[in-house]
Order: structure tokens, then C-alpha cells, then sequence
């Protein structure tokens, strides 16, 4: 390893400098990081010298990432920092790898994009994101002030709209316990759940962040300040609970909650808490939880499309409870049930839409067609609307109504009635947000 770092490097100064580098870091992170990027943070590190934190950016568009790596000197909870200065400059991460040399030199590399699914490429938004970065390193900042900010100034203790769920599992890795969080997604989330990991001692390895729509699926590879898994069942109880409490707070107030798992730890060790190495856990996923398969056969057979369509709501209606006293819940089947939820919008609009077809009702298709994009729409405008921090759950209908409608106008030969109120509430729901938005970011900006 060490021939092939020296091979990307041309500065005596720096070829120096690799047999400490490679001696102070883990074995995770030799065998995850090639000789390129290792050279990449050997320069990262020399120009600590004349700041505090050093930054380098990698834009993979065709994969719709940005890879952001951050070198500085570390501090209890310097990822919660990181992530709350991202979500308030309007970035997402995606998963982040954590690695801290003997000497407390934290090399961080984050994979974000923005909320649209893209690279986050606009030099004027890392010019802010940095900034701000190094200003909350330095205290000159706080990221609470700046996640106000970005909410717009709405009061914190806004309520969360449903519960939070936290699991801590010791058999998905070998050496890291797993703290999963399922919650109502809002600004300065991850920012809250990984301040309160921070301050119950626990050190983050590495982290697989998803957002559906309104919610996260957030998964963490923690361990304690020794390196080891969480093994006490006490411990693992408070961490779930302090977790659970956190996410399902609306309030950015990050102290440490009480029964917390810091004062545990202390009272088995007095040593200072830290980061300590961090290595990166295989994810070996979960196994799914089954869904329900849609069915659309409209074309042709309203009745029996209605009849389709209510079996298929109850399923929808009970899948996630079911799954959850199965004990099948998992991230993965949380982001099929939500994809087979759009597929079946498409699937059943279609079947509509072939059905107006054989029978030669233009003004159906145009209403269907019309739906269509008023459903889409519905939930788009609610997804951009809460990426730049506006919670936007206002609208005549949603997902339940619509279902409702359809199955009615199914079940009583109406389709095209049915199509002529969706497409025009679907619609109306879709204005209703884009105005409320723009009032809201108005009033942000005149403040």
C-alpha cells in the first residue's frame, strides 16, 4: 500500500508523511480506500496547517451523488455538526463513511445530492455549506440557528406528524450494533438523532440515510468509546429510548435527554467519551416484509375493478401493522411498499385509461390523463415543498380519497364522473401547496 500511495504523490514533503498516515488509521480504512483518494487526504491534511477544516468534492452525475470528504481535527459529535450544516444548506446525505486516526485526525466522506436526486454541483451553494461549516467548528455558529433559518422561522415546537420507531439489532454485524429510526422526516432531523447518539457515548462507524417522500429510514453502525457492540440489555434500551424520544420530537433543543445512555457509560469508565476509529460494517440487509401485488382490470369490468380496488386499499391499509406484529419490517420493504404505491396509481389510472379507449370516450382519457397528473403532482409538490423546509401538508385530497373516489365511481359505472372530480381536486390540491409555499418562502425571505 504504501508504494502505490507514494505513486500519487509527487511532493517529497507529503511521501514523508504516508508511513505515519498508514500507521495512525484502521484496517478498515486501507482496505475501503484507494491509493488515490488516500493520497487525496494526505494533501487534505497538510492544509490543516492554515485552516481548520479542509474540504475536497467529487461530482458523480452520472450517478446523482456528490461524494464531499472533511478532514478537520475531531470533536464529540462532529457528525451530527456536519449533517446539521447540510440540512440546512437544502443537502441530503446519502450515506457517510467515518474514519478517525490515532492522533484524532477525523476523515470524513459523505455521498449527497440535493433534493431532486442530483449532484449537488452549484459552487454557490458549497461556498455557503462551507462556510457555515467552518463557522459552527470554530462556535462562531450554531447549527440550531441555522436550522431555524432554514425552517423559515416557524416555532419548534411544532408538532411531528406520527410516531417514531427505533431498533437496535447485534445480528447485523459482527462488530457494530445497528440502530435503525423510522420517523416523520423534517429539517434537522439527522442532525437531532445523531447529536443524541453523540451524547449518549456512542460513536458512529457509518450510516445508510433514505428519505420516502415525508419519511426517514435511518440506519446507524454505532459502537461505544472502546470499539466494542453495545452487549448490556439496559444499554440497549436506553439508546432505543433516547433515540425513539429524539426523532419524535419536533424541537432542535440537542442537549442530552435523560436516561440516556452517556451516564451509564460513565459510571462503568470516567475516561473522556470520543469518536474513537471508526470502521465501516458490512450491511447485510433485512429480509422484507411481503407486498400485496395491485391489480387494475377495469379495462372492461368496472364491478370487478371496484371489488379489485377495495381488497387492495385493505391491504394497504393493514400491510404496515401486519408487518410490524410480524416483525418483518425493514428499510428495504419500507421503500417497495412505497414504489408499488406509485406503480399502482400508474397500474390503475391505465386500466381507466384503456377502458375509456374501447369504449371511445375522449373526454375520459383527457380526465384520466388529467388525474394523472394531478396525482403526481399532489405528492411532487408536497416532496420540493418540504426539501427547502416548508411542511406542506395542506390539499383538498390525498392517496385515501382519491382511492375512495375511484372505487365508487367503479363500483357505480361513473368513471368518467369520478376521473372529472379527481382531476380537478388532484389539481386544486397540487395550486393549494404551490401557493401556500410561495407564501411561506416569501414571508421567510421578507423576515
Amino acid at each position: 500500500m504504501t508504494q502505490r500511495v507514494y505513486a500519487e504523490l509527487r511532493d517529497p514533503g507529503l511521501r514523508n508523511a504516508v508511513p505515519g498516515h498508514l500507521a495512525m488509521v484502521s484496517d478498515r480504512y486501507l482496505t475501503t480506500t484507494p491509493p488515490a483518494r488516500i493520497a487525496a487526504h494526505l494533501r487534505l491534511i497538510e492544509r490543516l496547517e492554515e485552516e481548520p477544516v479542509a474540504t475536497d468534492l467529487f461530482h458523480h452525475r452520472d450517478l446523482g451523488s456528490s461524494d464531499l470528504v472533511i478532514i478537520t481535527r475531531d470533536v464529540p459529535g462532529l457528525f451530527s455538526l456536519i449533517a446539521g450544516c447540510l440540512a440546512a444548506n437544502g443537502i441530503n446525505i446519502l450515506s457517510a463513511q467515518i474514519h478517525t486516526r490515532a492522533d484524532g485526525m477525523a476523515i470524513d466522506t459523505f455521498q449527497v445530492n440535493d433534493p431532486f436526486g442530483e449532484a449537488v454541483t452549484e459552487e454557490a451553494r458549497w461556498r455557503r455549506t462551507l462556510q457555515s461549516l467552518r463557522r459552527v467548528l470554530s462556535g462562531e455558529q450554531t447549527v440550531e440557528l441555522l436550522l431555524a433559518a432554514r425552517r423559515g422561522g416557524r416555532p419548534a415546537d411544532e408538532s411531528v406528524p406520527g410516531p417514531a420507531k427505533v431498533t437496535v439489532d447485534n445480528h447485523l454485524s459482527d462488530t457494530h450494533t445497528v440502530v435503525e429510526v423510522k420517523c416523520p422526516d423534517r429539517v434537522g432531523l439527522l442532525y437531532l438523532i445523531t447529536r443524541t447518539l453523540a451524547h449518549s457515548g456512542l460513536s458512529i462507524a457509518s450510516a445508510r440515510i433514505a428519505t420516502d417522500i415525508d419519511h426517514a429510514y435511518d440506519t446507524f453502525y454505532v459502537a461505544d468509546r472502546h470499539g466494542r457492540r453495545i452487549e448490556d440489555a439496559n444499554e440497549l434500551m436506553l439508546v432505543r429510548s433516547a433515540a425513539g424520544r429524539r426523532a419524535g420530537q419536533a424541537s432542535l433543543d440537542a442537549r442530552p435527554l435523560q436516561g440516556s445512555l452517556a451516564p451509564v457509560l460513565r459510571s462503568r469508565d470516567a475516561a473522556a467519551l470520543s469518536r474513537g476509529r471508526a470502521a465501516q460494517s458490512p450491511h447485510r440487509p433485512r429480509p422484507g416484509r411481503e407486498r400485496h401485488r395491485r391489480l387494475c382490470l377495469l379495462a372492461g369490468a368496472p364491478a370487478l375493478g371496484a371489488v379489485l380496488l377495495a381488497v387492495a386499499a385493505l391491504f394497504d391499509f393493514f400491510d404496515g401493522a401486519v408487518a410490524r406484529l410480524a416483525g418483518s419490517e425493514s428499510d428495504y420493504g419500507a421503500f417497495l411498499d412505497s414504489v408499488v404505491d406509485r406503480y399502482s396509481d400508474v397500474a390503475i389510472l391505465f386500466g381507466i385509461l384503456v377502458y375509456d379507449q374501447q369504449r371511445g370516450d375522449t373526454v375520459g382519457s383527457v380526465l384520466t390523463m388529467a388525474t394523472l397528473a394531478g396525482t403526481f403532482m399532489t405528492s411532487y409538490t408536497k416532496a420540493r415543498a418540504q426539501s427547502i423546509g416548508v411542511r406542506c401538508d395542506i390539499g383538498v385530497i390525498e392517496r385515501p380519497e382519491r382511492l375512495i373516489a375511484l372505487i365508487a365511481g367503479a363500483a357505480f359505472n361513473q368513471l368518467t364522473s369520478a376521473m372529472a372530480l379527481l382531476a380537478v381536486l388532484t389539481n386544486v390540491t397540487a395550486i393549494q401547496r404551490i401557493v401556500y409555499t410561495r407564501r411561506i418562502a416569501r414571508d421567510t425571505a421578507l423576515r
